[in-house]
């Protein structure tokens, strides 16, 4: 199964398109901490999560999520990144 991990995210309204299209793929949200908002705000209900059945695991750093996933491979994706997502070599 597809986990989509998000890193101290800011905007309550990118949080809550990322769980809508996790609901979409069946995949699972985890949240790192710290947040900059609640994530029973209500611009995460306006974004529709007041209707949809996703579960949002949350972390409170990067070492706790990787003391739960020591051995997952991750694909690292950032605004700040040199490449765009068609220019990288993804390993099999």
């Amino acid at each position: 199964m597809l986990n989509i991990i998000l890193f101290q995210p800011e905007k309550p309204s990118n949080l809550g398109n990322i769980m809508r299209s996790c609901g979409a793929f069946n995949a699972n949200l985890i949240v790192i901490t710290p947040l900059t908002f609640n994530l029973e705000t209500k611009e995460l209900k306006r974004a529709g999560m007041d209707y949809l059945d996703v579960s949002v695991v949350t972390f409170i750093s990067y070492e706790t999520f990787l003391e739960k996933y020591p051995l997952s491979e991750i694909i690292y994706v950032t605004r700040y990144g040199k490449k765009t997502p068609n220019k990288v070599i993804y390993k099999n």
